[in-house]
């Protein structure tokens, strides 16, 4: 057999032909590839297939009972699997390489009724505990699976024998109408909120409307390609196929606006004569080609900068070495074995979920241009790091899920609960236990962090799409805010977070260090009690990169400054200075040469000073800004450091400084300096 590319102009048909031979009975007997590599077949007198010799000279057997139904098959390394079945031809028992045994038992009407997985066919197990049950109607439609946690999904069907109604282990229905094509017209999901479909002539799908009214349309060419996608929002996208059914160009939305350019927003693909995609060029006109060799194998990946990736192939088709464009010296995978061709369990016993049936109503469809459901690769759980994972599954809640992970190292244990549908509900490890909460749909609606101490909450539209997500903060921080003064918030210990620093006027000064989830650690007072302070402020005023405390005191009137130690804590006071109680003072970079200021205005002598910052801790002599204007009595600054900011953020603005630098200067009483009226250093 030739395939289209050997029968291309110029090309050698010897390059893409595939050769047979057949035995006395007309059985395959060898197949040879465009490579050479030849398999070989033999049967027993019946015909039946008694063995397959691979091109590496490796043999897989097959044996038959009378009724010529396989029972055993060994691969080459000597593993055997092996079948039983009844009197009427069912499949009682799968045994796999691995010694795990399967079994299965049946009605008078031939119908599966119960499956036990392989660690309830152990010696000495409770095989009830591993047990999945399944019942039927009069018609023969599977009506409730019962899982090994004792969980049953009902299903309910029409006269026309259609699955019409899902019930899970929660008492959560799901239910579909249909058409008199059997095409899903309405799914009402258990909040009662319904999606609708319509069909055209040919019963392809036409329309979705979702709970919300919002429509999505679908168009198709004579063959049955979906060649359009609008959106609820007019947003169009089209494909065109060649006369092969395949993909060869994708305009996006913006290509189809009014007045635009297609070409512009175009992705076209190119394949060759046996159909595998060899090049796809974007909208960019920036192309990936890819080659294949005679079995239809990728070979090469070229992207758009010309690197290319080489993959190669041992005689039996498996990865023997990929290539990539950085690193010359071929990387050699992991790979899997080959399996014999009858190792898998016949779909009609094969062991069903706990949540669907066969006769499950499909899924509502989903917009994609060639196919009519969603389909989505299966990703690869990501590792911390590279350790020794054992994993434990339970025997009652859920069924073949992982309970526990342990890990060689010091690494905390890691353990997960489950609810009726096989849903994480909680999850403990070395930080404590989060727990998860649904809704009636099965949505994610709330996740307790392990400190207990505010819970992350998920909001959704009819639609089933995410609308608002937000943290209910419940936890009391170890003090009653009731009475406070004043609060301003910056980065205390440099971690990433917010923190808070908050006085009553009363009892001291208070601090509050953020955490990741939104929530402060209990409250350390840095200043005593019974110390009340007027005024806070926060800033780096010595210069090393740590924010530090400005404060008045309210009794004494004293400017003090508390240095940051850049961990959340400060050092004992520094006294600038006594005569500040009449003063309301603001902070910020005021003179641009990157240092902190401050603004005092007096409220006895209604004037504007400004203290430049000399970078270290210190304060220049005040310069008169005049007698006139008016700053807020909580203070602002101007000046941020990452998360820095103090209440309420409204700074005086440079013209407003600017016109009072003009006016009159007065000499009303000034703050006196602890340096004996000197500025302070």
């Amino acid at each position: 057999m030739t395939d289209p590319r050997g029968n291309a102009t110029g090309a050698d048909p010897d390059d893409y032909t595939t050769l047979y031979t057949y035995g006395a009975q007309g059985l395959l007997s060898t197949a040879t590839d465009p490579a050479g590599h030849t398999t070989t077949y033999t049967y027993d007198p019946a015909g039946r297939l008694g063995s397959v010799k691979d091109p590496a000279g490796r043999t897989s057997s097959f044996t038959y009972d009378t009724a010529g139904r396989l029972t055993k098959s060994t691969n080459p390394a000597g593993k055997s699997e092996s079948r039983t079945y009844d009197a009427n031809g069912n499949l009682t028992s799968t045994t796999d390489a691995l010694g795990n045994k399967t079994t299965y038992a049946y009605d008078k009407a031939n119908q599966l009724i119960s499956t036990v997985s392989p660690r309830g066919n152990l010696t000495g197990a409770n095989a009830a505990a591993f047990t999945t049950s399944y019942g039927y109607d009069a018609n023969g439609n599977r009506t409730t699976v019962t899982d090994p946690t004792g969980a049953v999904t009902t299903t309910g069907y029409d006269a026309l024998n259609r699955a019409t109604s899902i019930t899970n282990a929660l008492n959560q229905t799901t239910r579909t109408t249909y058409d008199g094509n059997d095409n899903v017209l309405t799914t009402t999901d258990p909040l009662g909120k319904v999606t609708r479909h319509t069909y055209n002539n040919a019963n392809l799908l036409a329309t979705t409307t979702d709970p919300l009214g919002k429509t999505t349309t679908y168009g198709y060419d004579p063959d049955g390609n979906r060649t359009s996608l609008t959106t609820p929002l007019g947003h169009r996208t089209t494909w065109t196929y060649d006369a092969d059914g395949r993909i060869a160009t994708e305009v996006d939305p913006r290509g189809n606006a009014a007045g635009a350019d297609p070409a512009q927003f175009t992705t076209t693909y190119a394949y060759d004569l046996a159909g595998n995609q060899t090049k796809v060029t974007d909208a960019l006109g920036k192309s990936t080609t890819t080659s294949y060799n005679a079995a239809n194998q990728l070979v090469t990946s070229t992207d758009e900068l010309g690197r290319i990736t080489r993959t190669d192939y041992d005689v039996l088709g498996r990865i023997a070495k990929v290539t990539s464009p950085t690193t010359p010296s071929p990387v050699t995978p992991t790979t899997r074995p080959v399996t014999s061709p009858h190792a898998r369990t016949p779909t009609a016993i094969r062991p069903p979920t706990a949540t669907t049936t066969p006769d499950a109503p499909p899924p509502s469809p989903t917009p994609r241009p060639h196919q009519d459901r969603r389909l989505r690769p299966r990703r690869k759980p990501r590792h911390r790091h590279q350790r020794t994972r054992h994993h434990r599954h339970q025997h009652r809640r859920r069924a073949g899920s992982a309970t526990a992970i342990a890990f060689s190292d010091s690494t905390p244990q890691i353990t997960t609960t489950y609810d009726a549908l096989g849903r994480r509900k909680a999850i403990s490890d070395a930080t404590g236990t989060r727990a998860l909460s649904y809704d009636t749909a099965g949505r994610l609606t709330a996740v307790t962090p392990a400190t207990g101490k505010g819970t992350y909450t998920y909001g959704y539209d009819d639609a089933g799409q995410l609308t608002s997500r937000g943290i209910d903060y419940t936890a009391p921080q170890a003090l009653n805010w009731s009475g406070t003064a004043q609060t301003i918030s910056g980065d205390l210990n440099n971690d990433g977070y917010t923190d808070v620093i908050r006085t009553d006027g009363t009892s001291g000064i208070r601090t509050y260090l953020g955490r990741p989830d939104g929530t402060f650690t209990t409250s350390a007072n840095i200043t005593g009690t019974g110390t009340g302070f007027q005024q806070i402020f926060t800033s780096e005023y010595t210069g090393d990169g740590k924010l530090d405390l400005l404060a008045i005191d309210k009794t004494s009137g004293h400017l003090l400054r508390y240095n940051g130690n850049g961990t959340g804590g400060f050092a004992a006071p520094f006294d600038l200075g006594a005569g500040w109680a009449p003063m309301t003072l603001s902070t910020g970079d005021f003179n641009k040469d990157g240092k902190q200021d401050f603004l005092a205005i007096s409220s006895t002598a209604n004037r504007l000073y400004l203290y430049p910052g000399n970078g270290t801790g210190g304060f220049s002599a005040r310069t008169d800004l005049g007698g006139a204007g008016h700053l807020p009595h909580q203070p602002s600054r101007i000046h941020r450091r990452r998360n820095s900011t103090s209440s309420p953020s409204t700074p005086p603005p440079t013209a407003f400084i600017s016109t009072l630098a003009t006016g009159p200067v007065g000499s009303p009483p000034a703050p006196t300096w602890a340096a004996a009226g000197a500025p302070c250093t």
